[in-house]
């Protein structure tokens, strides 16, 4: 299946490589973040480039997707 977009409360830390590998595509068009862009910073993130979160288009700030 595929993952237009993804909502990720600001109490997330920690992205693991395997958060995104049942998805068909491997890409995340829109991400919403409820924290700023540099809390969005602090987090570890630990996928491969190109896919998953590293290609979206982040929204910061955001209480809910779109």
């Amino acid at each position: 299946w595929a993952l237009e977009s993804i909502y990720i409360p600001k109490s997330v830390t920690h992205i693991g490589t395997s958060a995104f590998a049942h998805i068909a595509s491997k890409v995340v068009a829109d991400c919403y973040y409820e924290g700023t862009e540099e809390e969005w910073s602090n987090i570890t993130i630990m996928e491969t480039e190109g896919y998953g979160l590293s290609t979206a288009r982040m929204h910061y700030n955001s209480t809910s997707i779109q």
